[in-house]
């Protein structure tokens, strides 16, 4: 019984040894901090302690391309995104409107609403409505940003917004992850004969 326990338990340590450094860097990832990065620290006030929650940004200086995503390097459009993740949020179906959206606004103004526009497409939640509000001239608006009702994807606000689906699916992952991490310790722990029984 118990050589079979860990002629079974073999592949498992096998998968998590492998896996795990992956899932730990897409985690790490979504967990940095600062300027345009997905991670938000929250201060603690008299209602709430202090909370690290995400939301969905992407730096870009122009409008996705629509040449197909290549692998090994981002594409100069794209500033501290990995390639896979730009490859997820490229429309190329799109460069056009999004060309179009940005027309006419000040260069700044510009790459906020292709940054906009790209973090709206990674959300999965392409122009929904919550990520509306607001214009891309400054505090509320400025010359040259236009009417956001004229062009309602001028007002995309995709970065300032805390997805409430976005965090419960990385607090899962943070679930996951500890139960994967304490398997990997019991099965390293079993391996070396420190413990012994089911796990």
């Amino acid at each position: 019984r118990e050589g079979a326990e860990r002629e079974g338990a073999a592949p498992a340590l096998r998968l998590l040894r492998e896996a795990l450094p992956a899932l730990d860097a897409e985690y790490g990832w979504w967990m940095r901090t600062g300027d345009g990065r997905s991670a938000v620290r929250l201060e603690a006030d008299g209602v709430r302690a202090e909370a690290l929650l995400n939301r969905y940004v992407v730096a870009a200086s122009a409008p996705r391309p629509a040449e197909p995503c290549r692998g090994g390097e981002a594409p100069r459009h794209v500033r501290d995104v990995p390639v896979a993740v730009v490859c997820v949020v490229r429309r190329p179906e799109s460069w056009r409107e999004d060309e179009a959206t940005a027309a006419g606004l000040p260069p700044a103004a510009q790459a906020r609403a292709w940054s906009e526009l790209a973090a709206c497409a990674e959300s999965g939640w392409d122009f929904s409505s919550r990520f509306l509000g607001g214009e891309l001239g400054g505090e509320g608006g400025g010359e040259g940003c236009g009417k956001a009702e004229e062009e309602p994807l001028r007002s995309l606000r995709t970065a300032a917004v805390l997805p409430v689906e976005l965090n419960a699916i990385l607090l899962r992952n943070e679930l996951t992850l500890q139960r994967l991490h304490a398997r990997l310790a019991l099965l390293l722990a079993r391996q070396a004969g420190e413990v012994s029984g089911e796990g």
